[in-house]
């Protein structure tokens, strides 16, 4: 049989415990604060040079606690969006309705101009579509890096507004009829 703790082994346990618990919160509230403050400064310097090559994110503060921003296009149901992860980052165009069905009537009028679409970007797209799924989106991405990629920010940055340009030329004249 296992030996009985008195009282002080007791209190000398449970403040362990609760010591280790608080160096764990604090270390996780340390990561989190740090992903956020290196998402704001990611997000801050983009959408500085962002909004002086294009008004499309001109209305969006930049956030520090999601690896995205969006941007309403003028157009219920379409947004523009900017993404970057560790290694990676895209900028995209999303069909947002709430109505499966006009997502996808959007998105299939659109795809038709496949062609020309992707001739203005000067790349192939990443035609994103689900039959179960409400949202759709037509996505660029970059090759030049992500958030990890510090030293890089200021070319990625640049990489992501040349491509959100190019994605709304293309895509102009389609979005606009819906």
């Amino acid at each position: 049989m296992g030996q009985k703790l008195n009282e002080t082994q007791i209190t000398s346990t449970k403040r362990r415990e609760e010591s280790l618990v608080q160096s764990i919160q604090g270390k996780v509230k340390g990561e989190l604060t740090e992903k956020g403050e290196k998402r704001l400064a990611f997000f801050s310097q983009f959408l500085s040079f962002c909004n002086q090559r294009t008004n499309l994110f001109s209305r969006i503060s930049p956030p520090s606690y999601q690896d995205f921003i969006y941007a309403g296009t003028g157009i219920s149901g379409t947004l523009w969006c900017v993404e970057i992860w560790k290694r990676k980052s895209r900028v995209s165009f999303g069909f947002s309705s709430p109505s499966i069905e006009l997502n996808k009537l959007r998105f299939e009028s659109t795809f038709v101009h496949k062609t020309e679409i992707e001739n203005i970007c000067g790349e192939s797209l990443e035609w994103h579509f689900k039959d179960d799924q409400v949202q759709r989106g037509i996505r660029s991405n970059s090759k030049l890096g992500g958030m990890d990629d510090e030293d890089k920010w200021s070319d990625i940055q640049k990489d992501l507004i040349d491509r959100l340009i190019k994605l709304e030329r293309a895509l102009k004249p389609y979005i606009s009829k819906f």
